[in-house]
């Protein structure tokens, strides 16, 4: 579980630029 948060970040980042548009 030590890459949760850094996968966690990259699929927010994703979900945020997909909200974006």
């Amino acid at each position: 579980m030590c890459h949760f948060g850094t996968w966690y970040s990259q699929f927010y980042s994703i979900l945020s630029f997909v909200f974006y548009f």
